[in-house]
Parts: C-alpha cells; structure tokens; sequence
C-alpha cells in the first residue's frame, strides 16, 4: 500500500532520494509526468516518486503543478507528502514549496542537507563542503547559478510564504503564521534527531534532498522487506550529459582507463539525425566490442566563443533541450544494441530523455555511494541495468568507482 508521495523536479534527483527507501526494502517506483496514475500501482509499492520535470520551467508553472500533484495525493488518500529539492537549491525551491503550502495547507518542514555528500545548513546557510552555495561551483553554473546562500533568500525569491529557521536543539514546532520551517543540519546525526522529533500527525508535509528522505521511515509507517539487487553486467557505458565542473573532472580523469573515452563533437550533440548516422554506428561497434570494457562518452565544457556549424544552427533557447535530446536518443540506442552492458546515465536531462523515448518503467534497488544508484529499467519486456548519478556528485575517481561496483557485484552473483 502507498504511504508516501515524493515530488521531484528532475529525475536523477528523483532515483537518488528513491534509493533511500528501496535499500531498506521498501518498495519503491519511479515515474516520470506530473498526473500518474495511482490506481494502477503494484500493491506492494509503498512509496511513488515523480519526477515533474520543473526544474526549468517558469516559477508560475512549476507551482501550479506540484500544487495539483499533491491535491491529487490527499484525494486519494494519500498522508504523507515528500518535496524532493536540489541539494544545492537550483530550481524553482520558492515556487514548489509554495505550491505543497498551498495544496496541503500545513506548514512544511525543510531539510536541505545532505551531509554526506558535502552539503550541510549551518544556521540557515547552505554550504557545499563548507563553501556558501552562491560561492561554490553552484554559484558559477552556465545555466542556473545559484545566487544566494541562506536558504530563507532562495525561497523568498519565488515564494511570500513566512519561513523561519529552526537551529538544531531547538523544538520543531509550528506557530501561527508559519509556513515553511528551514531545520539545519550539519551531521547525519542531526537529520535522524530531526526525524525524531518533527511532529507526526499526518497529513505530513516534508522537504529536502536525498540526505533527508533516509530517515523518513522514522516518520512514515513502512514495511520493510528484503531488498531488491538487480544483475548488472561487467560491461560499463557512461553517457554524461552533465556540464558541471564535478562531473568534467571525472571524465578527464577516467581518459586513461577507458577502452573508449570521446568528448562528443559538435554535430554529436546538436544534430537531430545523428543517431541514425554511419558515424553513430561506427561508434556503437566500438562500444560493443568484447574487449571493451569501459566506455565513456560526454558533452564536454560549454564554449561559447567557439560554437560549431551545427550549434550555431540551434537557437539559443533551444540548445539545451536539443543536446540532451541526442544523449538520451544515444543511450537508447546503447540499450537496444549493445548487450550485455550496464549504462550509467550522468544528469537528469538525459535520463528524462532517455524514460520518453523508451517508454520505461524504472526502479530504484541499490546505492552504490550517495547520489549514484543501481536500478532496474523495465524495457520492451526486458530488465536492463542502469546506474543513475546528479552531475554535481561523487569523487574524481567515481567512474573507476562504479566500475569496480559493478564488477565485484557481478563477481557476488
């Protein structure tokens, strides 16, 4: 039975706040539109996340829909309501907050940190290993920089709602005219205290990132079963559609041990046809050929004073959509040619790509390291494996990570 509803505003999001709740065996699904369909959910599904895909919408729109995904929620009984946030608030945060206020009429409670991804709420602010937000890379990203550190400044950005910040130590409780609470945390151990003591008479409205949802079963009334671990092929093919600064480094740093490692060229990421091409089935033999082992293929860095023909060809407004478009027709086409291999999809805009053109079911089973999650993708009739992971997460080595996850995992079965 369904105990809980997360709204999520991109899917990579959506699969690490998922992976929370399937690793304790907690039957968890991922879906991606903003009206699912809450009947026809397997009974044994406790917990629906949804990826609404807001993130880049206009604020007014990105409300009106979470505003109506959680009324549509409590019509069908639903008491426990989740607002999966960015861990480094980009987004519309104001705007959706304001949306489950509106929806839910109960003040929310906003727990931003992720502390063991670096992300901590230190008296209102929000760091990334220790740097205000608005200072980190966070601050400097091309396409949404996030331009203040206290957590209240974000939100009132978007939103007129009262917020107030509540300091660990202090009693979690609503007052009058209270509309969102921001609880900080700097440790896991202050989320479990939060978890503990935040006042639980449903309906219940909640906020944050993935840091939070793992002590959520200490507010909501699961039942916990024994986990589900997917089968995942030595083979490993990584498709980034990720600009962020964390995740370039990685795949510089993975050049050396790759079998085959490209930075995609201008007509890769820009050309509607080029997954139909010769040079796109070239590319496909060299990935499925059984000497290799490790693929790995990304956008590479923005350079706006060095466009190619085909990006000058896209407009502006445009470019981003079309670039995650091709990663997501490509790591379709990895999924339907290449056998054998397990796909890592970095950045949500590829993997949204990648769930509409597939037609997919995906499921949450396993956490490799915060933020990068196993699951399970339900295609054409068959199970294929997938690993998920934000852009902004994971070490310099995380690729050689996931690769060594993998192959100890398969090496277990």
């Amino acid at each position: 039975m369904m105990q809980l509803l997360v709204c999520a505003d991109d899917l990579t999001g959506a699969m690490d706040t998922g992976v929370q709740f399937a690793k304790k065996g907690i039957r968890t699904e991922v879906l991606v539109g903003s009206q699912p369909d809450f009947s026809r959910l397997d009974e044994d599904v406790q917990v629906l996340v949804v990826d609404t895909e807001t993130r880049h919408v206009p604020p007014a729109e990105a409300e009106e829909t979470v505003f109506h995904l959680v009324r549509r929620g409590l019509a069908s009984g639903l008491r426990y309501f989740y607002k999966k946030t960015d861990s480094a608030l980009r987004g519309n945060i104001g705007a959706e907050l304001s949306g489950m206020l509106r929806a839910g009429g109960k003040p929310i409670f906003f727990l931003p940190a992720f502390p063991k991804n670096g992300r901590t709420t230190a008296a209102g602010m929000q760091k990334v290993n220790g740097v205000p937000v608005a200072e980190s890379v966070f601050g400097k990203d091309p396409f949404e920089p996030v331009r203040h550190s206290y957590v209240r400044d974000i939100i009132r950005e978007q939103s007129g709602a009262q917020v107030r910040d509540v300091l660990p130590g202090r009693r979690p409780e609503a007052a009058d005219g209270d509309g969102i609470l921001v609880l900080s945390a700097e440790t896991d151990g202050d989320l479990e205290r939060w978890s503990r003591e935040i006042p639980g008479a449903p309906p219940l409205f909640l906020a944050g990132c993935a840091g939070f949802a793992e002590f959520l079963p200490n507010l909501v009334p699961f039942t916990e079963q024994r986990p589900e671990r997917p089968r995942c092929p030595g083979k490993l093919v990584v498709l980034s559609g990720s600009v962020n600064d964390i995740t370039l480094e990685q795949l510089e740093n993975s050049r050396g041990s790759a079998d085959y490692w490209a930075e995609l060229s201008d007509r890769q990421k820009f050309d509607p046809d080029y997954t139909r091409s010769a040079d796109w089935e070239s590319c496909l033999r060299k990935i499925g050929e059984p000497g290799c082992r490790l693929s790995v293929l990304g956008v590479g860095r923005i350079d706006p004073e060095h466009e190619g023909p085909f990006e000058r060809q896209t407009p502006q407004a445009r470019r981003r959509d079309v670039v995650s478009g091709n990663l997501g027709g490509m790591a379709y086409s990895v999924l339907r040619h290449v056998e054998d291999a397990t796909l890592a999809v970095f950045g949500g805009d590829t993997l949204y790509k990648l769930l509409r053109l597939a037609g997919a079911r995906l499921r949450p089973c396993w956490e490799i390291e915060p933020g990068i999650v196993a699951a399970q993708l339900h295609i054409g009739g068959e199970l294929r494996s997938l690993v998920t992971k934000s852009g902004g997460f994971g070490s310099p080595d995380v690729i050689c990570r996931i690769q060594t996850a993998v192959n100890q995992y398969k090496e277990e079965q």
